[in-house]
């Protein structure tokens, strides 16, 4: 890259998707905890110093990338659920299946808590939480246009228990070959549909616990 300083809103915003693409390469071929700031600064052409001028750590870009996920997640959401009919065990495949087509997502709300957020600069921590709180509530309103719910804290209650669900189920498709074989060995595996079976039997637990039959 020819370096020039970003002087715009326009030309920051273009720095930061430059380094957001990078960093989605990279972690397409490495686990998160492989991916350096070194790493990244390189696959987008940038110095390190340049970079720090946009990020503070590896884990903040992760958080930028997460919320732009949660954000396509969110209009998937609204164009494959809303304005049509459900029952319950239709609804809890249909929710699985758009979970599914954003496992990126997945995999970074599974190590959110524990690595990404604890390794985030307070300013960028307040500009998630405030970018989630917009998310869930837009996925609240298509929950509430399709189900009626016991109140409208309800249909915040699924939204959370599902977040907590997803976090702990994600890196079950993310299993390593030495993984797969310990569980195979101690006779504990389960087919991909056997494990899709079961978590949307837990969604379709999850929802009817929240909503009025």
């Amino acid at each position: 890259m020819s370096w020039q300083r970003a002087r715009t809103d326009e030309q920051i915003e273009q720095r930061i998707d430059e380094i957001v693409q990078a960093t989605e390469r990279l972690f397409e071929r490495y686990a998160y905890d492989e991916i350096t700031f070194v790493m990244i600064a390189r696959e987008a052409d940038f110095t390190r110093s340049n970079l720090y001028k946009y990020f503070r750590t590896t884990e903040e870009v992760l958080l930028e990338i997460l919320m732009r996920e949660m954000t396509n997640w969110r209009i998937d959401v609204e164009k494959s659920l809303r304005g049509r009919s459900w029952t319950v065990q239709e609804f809890s495949r249909a929710w699985m299946a758009s979970l599914k087509r954003h496992r990126r997502m997945m995999k970074l709300f599974s190590i959110m808590n524990t690595t990404i957020e604890k390794n985030s600069t307070l300013e960028k921590l307040i500009e998630f939480k405030r970018h989630a709180m917009v998310e869930w509530g837009g996925i609240g309103v298509v929950l509430a246009g399709i189900f009626r719910f016991r109140s409208e804290e309800s249909v915040m209650q699924f939204v959370y228990a599902q977040l907590a669900f997803v976090i702990g189920a994600s890196p079950i498709w993310e299993m390593t070959e030495n993984q797969k074989k310990a569980m195979e060995v101690a006779g504990v595996m389960m087919s991909e549909a056997e494990m899709e079976g079961m978590f949307v039997g837990s969604i379709e637990s999850l929802l009817r616990g929240v909503i009025v039959a």
